[in-house]
C-alpha cells in the first residue's frame, strides 16, 4: 500500500504544490488546512487548525482512520510577519509563534505515539535561509525560523531512538504568493524612516520572486526524501540559501551587519 502522508498548511503555497506533486506521484495525500484548497486538488482535504491541539488531535484521527498510519508528517504550515522590532507589537511577535513553532511543535507531537507504534516514520519540517541568516525588518519571521532550527535539530537526535527519521528544509526566496498571508508593520513609516526603504522592498516582494526557488523543486526534494533517497537531516535550496549559508560562515559578524546598513537601510 502506498505510503501515507500528512501536510499542515496545504490549501495554498509551497504546502499545495507538494501536496499536489505528491499525489500524482502515487503517494496517499492528506492536506490539512482551516480552509479547503482549490478545486481539483489531488489529494484528501483534512480539516485542521495547528493553533488549535483539539483541531490537530481530530484531523490525525481522521487520517489514521482512513489511511490507517502516518508514514510522513510534512510540517509546513507557516506564514510572516515583518516589521521595524520596535513599532511590531509583542501580540504579532505571540501570534507569529503561535503558528510556525507551537503549531509545528502540536503537529509534529500528536503524531509522534503514532509514528513510534508504527515502527517507523519520517518528520519534514519547513524552515528558511532566514533561520540559518536574520534579516532587519524580518524579525519576527526569522526568529521563528531560527527556533524552529533548534527544534529540528533537538527532535533529529531524540527520534532516531524510535527509527523515526527528521529532516528540514532550508528554502530561499520562492515564487510562491506568501506575501499575500504576510502581516507588514509599515503603515506609519515615513521617507525619514531607516526601514522605508526596506519596507519598500518587501512590497515588491513579488518581483523578488520571479528570481526565487520554484517550489516544484522543492516538491521534488521531499518526493525524494518521501521514498528514502535524501538522507540528510539539513536540506538548503536555492541559490540564495547556499549563499546565505557561505556568507555566515566566513564573514565577520560586523561586516555583515554593515552589509546590511548600507543595502536595505537609510
Amino acid at each position: 500500500m502506498a505510503k501515507a502522508i500528512l501536510i499542515t498548511g496545504a490549501s495554498r503555497g509551497l504546502g499545495l504544490v507538494v501536496a499536489d506533486h505528491l499525489a500524482r506521484c502515487g503517494y496517499r495525500v492528506f492536506g490539512a488546512s482551516r480552509t479547503p484548497p482549490p478545486e481539483g486538488s489531488k489529494f484528501k482535504w483534512v480539516k485542521m487548525d495547528i493553533t488549535d491541539k483539539s483541531s490537530i488531535a481530530a484531523g490525525v484521527e481522521n487520517v489514521l482512520s482512513e489511511g490507517g498510519g502516518i508514514d510522513v508528517l510534512f510540517a509546513n504550515a507557516g506564514y510572516g510577519v515583518l516589521g521595524p522590532i520596535e513599532d511590531t507589537p509583542l501580540e504579532l511577535f505571540q501570534a507569529q509563534f503561535n503558528v510556525n513553532v507551537f503549531g509545528t511543535i502540536s503537529a509534529v507531537k500528536t503524531v509522534i505515539p503514532v509514528m513510534k507504534k508504527q515502527g517507523h516514520g519520517r518528520i519534514i519540517i519547513t524552515g528558511s535561509s532566514g533561520g540559518v541568516l536574520a534579516f532587519p525588518f524580518f524579525a519576527p519571521y526569522h526568529t521563528s525560523k531560527f527556533a524552529l532550527e533548534g527544534f529540528a535539530e533537538s527532535l533529529s537526535t531524540e527520534m532516531k531512538l524510535y527509527g523515526i527519521d527528521v529532516h528540514l528544509l532550508e528554502p530561499g526566496v520562492m515564487k510562491t504568493k506568501m506575501v499575500e498571508s504576510m502581516t507588514i508593520v509599515d503603515e506609519d513609516l515615513g521617507k525619514s524612516s531607516p526601514f522605508y526603504r526596506m519596507s519598500k522592498l518587501v512590497r515588491g516582494y513579488p518581483v523578488a520572486q520571479r528570481f526565487g526557488t520554484s517550489p516544484r523543486k522543492v516538491a521534488k526534494r521531499v518526493e525524494k526524501i518521501c521514498a528514502g533517497k535524501k538522507k540528510a537531516f539539513r536540506h538548503p535550496i536555492g541559490i540564495d540559501t547556499h549563499l546565505t549559508r557561505l556568507l555566515k560562515a566566513v564573514l565577520p559578524w560586523k561586516l555583515i551587519n554593515l552589509g546590511f546598513r548600507k543595502s536595505v537601510m537609510r
